[in-house]
């Protein structure tokens, strides 16, 4: 196997590097560490972890030389000092994803990728599919880490796993037997250098799978339409804007599964609980899976009736003088956010503002214009958002210094029937570990004003 009695190069120590480190210790003698952070930091973390008989490495030791195998975290881009090495000395390199799938105990694995929709619609189909009667799981960004489960578990054990770009880029073998790209729209160009680089690491979810395989895309998406997928697996198309020969799609209010030999309405889009116009994206894009699994109609209808979302998306909050608070923040991109102001009747008060991942915001203003009284902006790109809406003639635009103040600002702004929504069409990585810890900081703050 890949890494038995190898030289493995383990680069991070987040969640990720701790689970493929913790499976490394049955497999080799020969573990190595890799991360920016300080010296102490590291022997700390490893130590909270129970992890002691490794080397940690610093980025100029020639023993990266020497490496067999890299294993990489998300938080290493491909222009990283250490990955530039290792391609330079043809070591491989693979992620936690690529090494769960060469010593997995089952293959019944679904992949789920996308610029937005992913979590939504991997605990929507592990949802469906648990009711339905399977024995499934969600992985990824939700649950036990994949490389714990992948290898501890049933042959007949089901996974739904959501799957980023960054994983993606360093997959060689991994085959899902169904795989559904959501969406691609711009996104982590500052870790991908490119927009047809950041493509061709989504398009990787498919580039193993076979005939009996199953492929489900996005009609209505420009990219993904024209993708030449070789007749490779067996490909369906959902759309919520057209009516297709073969596929899911909306007719009449209702939910439609059609193949060449039959037209199925699977549900009345009016049972759904689940708000907004992209979540019916997801939705289609799940049920595409479902119908090729053989789920029921009864089960499908079930989860969907009562199914309202995942914590940190268009995630209610709080009521108080007749305004409502909205926690979004999981709206790490501009066309995330957009589909979070799309999704709300307004008047909103926007509060945005991140990480800086080179995006252009002029969308997300013109998104805002019709809908939004006032945009509070805070982080690394306050500057450049609140640049981009006085140069498009929005001009209604607050700077916070944090977030306790910009709910303060918004709550100070807001009138009876107004909806104040965090949704920063921005990584968290500038104030926050994480985008769920900026969530339920919000969520924390909200709260207090509530008491």
């Amino acid at each position: 196997m890949i890494v038995d009695n190898k030289n493995v190069l383990v680069l991070g120590v987040g969640m990720t590097g701790i689970s493929v480190l913790n499976f490394l210790k049955s497999k080799t003698n020969n573990i190595y560490v890799y991360d920016d952070l300080p010296y102490p930091d590291i022997v700390r973390k490893l130590n909270n972890a129970g992890i002691y008989d490794v080397v940690i490495v610093d980025s100029k030791s020639k023993l990266i030389s020497n490496m067999d195998i890299i294993i990489t975290s998300p938080g290493f881009p491909p222009y990283h000092e250490v990955i530039v090495k290792a391609k330079s000395s043809l070591i491989p390199i693979i992620s936690d994803i690529e090494l769960a799938y060469h010593y997995r105990k089952s293959s019944n694995i679904y992949g789920i990728t996308g610029t937005n929709g992913k979590t939504t619609s991997t605990v929507l189909l592990t949802e469906i599919l648990k009711k339905d009667g399977f024995k499934v799981e969600a992985l990824g960004n939700i649950g036990m880490p994949t490389i714990e489960r992948l290898t501890n578990c049933s042959f007949d054990d089901n996974f739904v796993i959501e799957l980023s770009s960054f994983q993606l880029e360093y997959t060689n073998d991994f085959r899902p037997k169904a795989a559904l790209i959501l969406n691609i729209t711009e996104d982590h160009l500052n870790w991908h250098g490119s927009m047809d680089s950041y493509i061709a690491a989504k398009l990787k979810i498919f580039a193993n799978q076979k005939e009996d395989d199953l492929l489900v895309l996005n009609y209505d998406d420009e990219i993904l339409r024209k993708i030449n997928v070789n007749n490779k697996p067996k490909l369906m198309y959902f759309s919520v804007k057209n009516p297709l020969n073969e596929g899911i799609f909306i007719k009449d209010g209702k939910i439609v599964f059609k193949t060449e030999n039959l037209q199925e309405e699977i549900i009345n889009i009016e049972k759904i609980k689940l708000p907004g116009k992209h979540n019916l994206e997801n939705i289609c894009g799940v049920l595409a899976i479902c119908k090729h699994l053989g789920v029921s109609k009864d089960s499908i209808e079930s989860v969907l009736s009562s199914f309202r979302g995942v914590a940190h998306r268009i995630e209610f909050v709080a009521t108080k003088n007749d305004v409502e608070y909205y926690n979004d923040s999981k709206g790490t991109n501009v066309d995330s956010s957009i589909k979070a102001i799309e999704a709300l009747k307004g008047p909103i008060i926007l509060i945005a503002g991140g990480y800086d991942k080179n995006a252009d915001y002029t969308r997300l203003i013109e998104a805002l214009k019709d809908k939004c009284k006032a945009l509070i902006v805070l982080g690394q790109t306050k500057e450049k958002i609140k640049d981009t809406a006085y140069s498009n003639n929005f001009l209604n635009v607050y700077i916070a210094n944090d977030m306790r103040e910009a709910v303060d600002i918004a709550t100070n702004l807001s009138s009876p029937n107004d909806q104040v929504l965090l949704s920063p069409a921005c990584a968290s990585w500038d104030m926050y570990n994480n985008y769920e810890e900026r969530g339920d900081h919000f969520k924390k703050i909200v709260n207090d004003i509530m008491e």
